[in-house]
């Protein structure tokens, strides 16, 4: 599925050189509600906040965000991408 996905967005390869560094383009909290009541959502976002093209990678429950860096730096440049936390 993620494969079709690259492919989909005109990502054909994940070759290439990539920055040692890796920043988001933006990083932030939105509220989440949960059984116990309201708590802060962490998330990274990376490529322009306006492009229709979104893609949201979601961690397992043991991992983070951060996990997407290097995914999320390739795509940003056709899609923008949301790592919640």
């Amino acid at each position: 599925e993620c494969l079709c996905l690259l492919k989909a967005i005109g990502l054909r390869s994940m070759a290439g050189p990539v920055r040692a560094e890796v920043n988001p383009t933006r990083m932030g909290t939105i509220a989440g509600l949960g059984p116990h009541g309201f708590h802060r959502v962490h998330y990274t976002e990376w490529g322009a906040a306006d492009n229709p093209h979104v893609v949201i990678c979601v961690h397992g429950l043991t991992r983070n965000a951060r996990d997407f860096d290097f995914l999320a730096q390739r795509l940003s440049a056709r899609c923008r991408v949301i790592c919640p936390d």
